[in-house]
């Protein structure tokens, strides 16, 4: 969710590596807001 992703941002901010897995997920979530299969 947001907050997932706001954290995300903050590692990157921070100097961290962040999981590409993760980001994209998350971006699909973040900008996939039409009906979704969940």
């Amino acid at each position: 969710d947001v907050h997932e992703l706001m954290g995300l941002l903050a590692d990157v901010r921070d100097g961290h590596e962040p999981d590409a897995e993760l980001a994209r997920y998350l971006l699909a979530n973040l900008t996939g807001r039409v009906p979704s299969a969940s």
